[in-house]
């Protein structure tokens, strides 16, 4: 696969995760929603109504989780985002599982007060996961960021 194809990557990804994990959505269907503003509506809700029918497809119900938005905005990440249903969700999940992944090319989950850096730059903070947010994300909640390309390579490996 070349090294700059993210397409590719993110098909990879997609079919890999839904092949192999459980995917765990929040009960409100923030997420849905957000996934549904990047990718074509009848290819996603047939997707979707598969993992449902396949059992892969959980829905959690998710708390404010206050605490950790403050700890998280004091790193850069945007204080009214709604990427912070992601979070959430996967604070969801540790609870339930142990262990949650975020699969991300976005720096605001990995080192949002990077964003704008180079792209060498950028590569960098994504594959080797050293982002403020990855770090605190990882080490206080267990709930590891990993960029597309990482998951593939290692799904399970924290």
């Amino acid at each position: 696969m070349p090294p700059n194809n993210y397409t590719a990557l993110a098909t990879g990804a997609i079919n890999k995760i839904s092949r192999d994990n459980p995917l765990y959505f929040d009960e409100g269907g923030q997420i849905l929603q957000d996934w549904s503003n990047g990718l074509r509506e009848e290819w996603l809700k047939v997707w979707y109504e598969e993992l449902l029918i396949q059992d892969k497809a959980i829905l959690v119900e998710v708390d404010s989780c206050q605490d950790l938005r403050r700890r998280l905005t004091q790193l850069g990440f945007p204080i009214n985002s709604r990427d912070f249903w992601y979070v959430k969700t996967a604070r969801k999940v540790v609870q339930l599982t142990q262990r949650a992944f975020l699969v991300t090319e976005d720096l605001d989950f990995h080192e949002p007060r990077r964003k704008g850096c180079s792209s060498i730059e950028r590569e960098r903070i994504l594959i080797d996961e050293t982002g403020s947010v990855a770090k605190l994300l990882r080490r206080n909640e267990n709930i590891h960021v990993k960029c597309i390309r990482n998951f593939i390579d290692n799904p399970s490996d924290p």
